[in-house]
């Protein structure tokens, strides 16, 4: 049990780490001032849609395959 949390945990790092998920975050910080504020939200949504998808990517691979 303690070795798969510990997966699950780096699995969650490692999404958030992930370049293309930092890719995103950066345009967005650096691009911010230059948005409407639906661009901005729209930019939000999909950063975290993206973050969310690729956490869970990582967590059910580190889940199905801790022995």
């Amino acid at each position: 049990m303690i070795s798969t949390a510990i997966a699950i945990q780096t699995a969650t790092k490692d999404a958030v780490h992930d370049e293309s998920v930092m890719d995103m975050a950066r345009a967005i910080f650096h691009m911010r001032d230059t948005m409407t504020t639906d661009e901005f939200a729209e930019a939000m949504f999909l950063y975290s849609a993206h973050l969310s998808a690729m956490t869970a990517t990582l967590v059910t691979h580190a889940i199905l395959t801790e022995s």
